[in-house]
């Protein structure tokens, strides 16, 4: 009897101690808020641009750095490039992805746009591309 009275005391803890944390809500981290792109410095006066371009043929290359700010290690990085025509219509876009882009790591990133998925370069406004961030893995 005395035996079942200390297993039953035994379980009891077990379970107390199992069911304490039950209440505890875990949070929720958001490492892509955490990311930000690198100005760039431009010109003779040096105006802070957040991408740059460069064209050859029928690519339009969409170049970037972007800074780690999560506080670790962040597994994998989509980098989604928004393309928008002159009246703000949303033309295309796509994603390039970064790999172990480690804490406060600046990482430059390259992202294609071939002229071949758009009507023409012509009705891309250059000056008003966005760019979100995933962080499918962390």
């Amino acid at each position: 009897m005395k035996e079942q009275l200390i297993m039953v005391g035994i379980i009891a803890i077990l379970l107390a101690v199992g069911l304490s944390g039950c209440n505890e809500t875990q949070q929720q981290i958001n490492y892509w808020e955490h990311i930000e792109i690198v100005p760039h410095y431009t010109g003779a006066n040096y105006t802070a641009e957040e991408y740059y371009l460069t064209y050859q043929d029928y690519v339009m290359a969409i170049n970037g750095t972007i800074r780690n700010l999560a506080g670790e290690m962040l597994k994998k990085v989509e980098v989604q490039v928004i393309l928008y025509d002159y009246d703000g219509n949303k033309k295309g876009g796509g994603a390039t992805d970064l790999y172990e882009v480690y804490n406060l790591e600046e990482r430059d990133f390259t992202h294609y746009i071939y002229r071949t998925n758009l009507d023409s370069f012509d009705d891309i406004d250059w000056d008003n591309i966005q760019f979100e961030f995933r962080t499918p893995w962390n």
